[in-house]
């Protein structure tokens, strides 16, 4: 393997050296080895047709004279066959331009198939030389110059026939070889043919070359040569020449095999720029081109299959990103409570998160004219929300558009959307998203989004901002629920608290003033005995005050007093502050078990006097039995029930005893 990867090396820096002359050095260097190839033909001639010294001189003066004019015809020959190979590789290798009317495509179309086609042209000029302008006109030659007989002209016809097979062999495969670096640099997929047999295949190549063996080994028949050491020099050239032959026949046909093993070998592990170099004009030529056309299709394939995972994980990293982005927005946005600071740190984490040059967000006013900016993220807005900027719904921007549509207004490029509002304070945005924050179906506000990019929101990036807007929605809808439960809850503990310090304060009216413990016994307190809040003082560390508390309401105290001059503890007043609670709830119940009692007396003694009513046949007795029954109600002292028709009243009028109020 190391000598095959010197050789090919050796020729593709020979070809850059040479470029287009290296069509017509390689031939003539194949011609100059082609002597060991007609060694054996000669030793033929000289062992089987027994010439003279003076004939054997003729002999080679003829040869060499017929090989040399050979010689001169077969390069004229290689230059006009390629021509337009030669202009390629001159442009390819030195930069010259092609020196005629073809276009470079054609030119190289034409380069491909003049090297494709050299090998076996060569070939066949070659025999038609060997044959006609050597062997024959040797054998002519000697026969008339000679003057060799006709078994001697026989015999030197043989071992020409012999030698000229070998040298045509010999040189055809040579320059297969020598052309493989030519055929790599003119390799053009476009330009090979999908089918068709080569003119000189491998099938023709065996043909030759076994017919070609079997005449050398004929022609060795019936040799007589004296003496074993002839035998055995003779022997071993036919060895010789038969190995070299087979060899490079063989290395014609592992060679591409191997070529092609090799790339698929570095393919399957992961080389996917490997490629076959194109070494033969046989049957392999089409197997290695089709098999190069495979792989650049599955190299191509591959790179769009990476390209497309590359872009697909950026996307999907983009839109893990962005989802995480607005879990945590959506996961803050739920937490807060005030409406404002919701506002506030959402378009904050929107910028940061979601890298967007602007952020903000407006609500509706009342009367749904215009949308307010309520919260900004950039430095231009935060100009805006100093002076109170708003936009009148579906009359201005993107986002009055949006708020009067209802849904999502996407300016992939501002200056060219008729609706887009220039705002001075933003002047780097190039693409706008204007999302309706709706709840309930209405809409209550605008997320804006803007970027410094054209066209940077995808439908990807719509959905889930339109999720994100949704959220926030949600979150702002909510946190208005509760500012407006939290007013609402203040409102009612307010008037709870008035209600109770007016009942309790009724209720002290006209119950007694409370009890006081003593040792001697229980004694009711009147009003002006009672201890007003904060009566024991710090220095009296025996008497001790403990407010009696209904929903934050004092509506009473209790007050202790130590037999010793023991200090009251901690422990002690928080027991007492225990019982003082309980004893309020236990007074709210009293209160609310007796207006309970009450109401249902009142509605007993309203049934009653419906049903006495009822039996009452005349206005008179029905008057005074309203008057009656009325006066049953407590702490009423008089009732009047009378009659005022436009001639003038008519009162019946009955007194009770007072109960004890009015």
């Amino acid at each position: 393997m190391e000598r095959k990867f010197s050789t090919q090396t050796t020729l593709e820096r020979l070809l850059a050296r040479w470029a287009g002359d290296y069509l017509i050095r390689m031939p003539s260097i194949t011609q100059l080895i082609s002597f060991l190839a007609a060694l054996i033909g000669i030793y033929y001639i000289l062992i089987r047709a027994e010439l003279s010294r003076i004939q054997v001189v003729e002999l080679f003066a003829s040869v060499f004279a017929f090989v040399a004019l050979v010689n001169m015809i077969i390069p004229i020959f290689t230059s006009m066959a390629t021509r337009n190979a030669r202009a390629r590789l001159n442009e390819i290798y030195r930069g010259k331009p092609i020196p005629h009317s073809l276009s470079q495509e054609e030119c190289a179309a034409l380069a491909w198939h003049e090297v494709n086609v050299l090998s076996w042209k060569y070939m066949l000029a070659e025999a038609l030389t060997a044959y006609f302008l050597v062997v024959l006109p040797v054998v002519l030659f000697m026969r008339w110059v000679g003057g060799v007989d006709t078994g001697q002209a026989i015999h030197i016809t043989i071992g020409g026939m012999v030698s000229a097979t070998a040298v045509v062999i010999q040189n055809f495969l040579f320059l297969e070889k020598a052309l493989s670096p030519v055929r790599n640099v003119l390799f053009d997929p476009r330009f090979v043919q999908e089918a068709g047999v080569p003119k000189f295949g491998l099938r023709i190549r065996f043909q030759t070359i076994v017919i070609a063996l079997i005449l050398m080994t004929f022609s060795f028949f019936g040799i007589d040569v004296e003496g074993q050491a002839g035998q055995f020099l003779l022997s071993a050239m036919l060895i010789v020449m038969v190995a070299y032959i087979i060899r490079l026949l063989e290395r014609s046909i592992t060679d591409p095999i191997r070529e092609i093993v090799a790339a698929m070998e570095k393919f399957r592990k992961g080389d996917y720029s490997a490629r076959v170099s194109v070494l033969t004009s046989d049957e392999t030529q089409h197997l290695t081109t089709q098999l190069n056309q495979l792989l650049a299709q599955l190299q191509a394939s591959q790179s769009i299959l990476e390209k497309e995972v590359e872009q697909r994980t950026a996307d999907l990293n983009v839109r893990t990103a962005r989802l995480q982005a607005i879990a945590l927005i959506s996961k803050e946005a739920a937490s807060t409570r005030d409406v404002q600071t919701l506002l506030s740190r959402t378009v904050k984490l929107i910028s940061e998160r979601l890298g967007f040059y602007h952020a903000g967000i407006f609500l509706l006013d009342p009367a749904g004219e215009y949308a307010v900016l309520q919260a900004a993220s950039s430095e231009g807005g935060q100009r805006m929300l100093e002076r109170g900027h708003r936009l009148a719904v579906g009359e201005q921007g993107i986002v009055g558009t949006a708020a009067y549509q209802n849904r999502p207004h996407i300016a992939t490029d501002v200056e060219q959307d008729s609706v887009y509002f220039n705002n001075p304070d933003l002047p780097l945005t190039k693409s706008e998203a204007a999302i309706p924050l709706s709840a309930h179906g209405k809409v209550i506000g605008i997320l804006d989004i803007q970027s410094t990019e054209e066209a940077a929101f995808s439908q990807d990036a719509i959905e889930l901002l339109q999720t994100l807007a949704d959220q926030i929605a949600l979150a702002i809808n909510n946190a208005q629920l509760i500012e407006e439960g939290q007013k609402t809850l203040t409102q009612l503990q307010a008037i709870l608290e008035e209600n109770i310090k007016q009942t309790w304060r009724r209720q002290s009216m006209f119950q007694k003033g409370g009890y006081r413990y003593t040792p001697t016994g229980t004694f009711v307190l009147a009003h002006e005995e009672r201890e007003p809040e904060g009566a024991a003082s710090s220095t009296d560390e025996k008497k001790l005050l403990i407010p009696i508390t209904l929903h934050g309401q004092t509506i009473g105290n209790l007050t202790l007093t130590r037999k010793t001059d023991t200090a009251w503890n901690d422990t002690d007043r928080a027991l007492l502050q225990e019982v003082a609670v309980q004893v309020g709830l236990a007074l709210e119940n009293s209160r609310l078990l007796s207006d309970a009692q009450q109401r249902a007396f009142q509605e007993q003694s309203l049934s009653e006097l419906t049903a006495q009513l009822g039996r009452s046949i005349d206005s008179d007795s029905l008057l005074q039995t309203v008057a009656r029954e009325l006066h049953q109600i407590p702490n009423v002292a008089e009732v009047s029930v009378y009659l005022a028709p436009e001639s003038g009243p008519k009162t019946e009028t009955l007194s009770g005893q007072d109960t004890g109020g009015s």
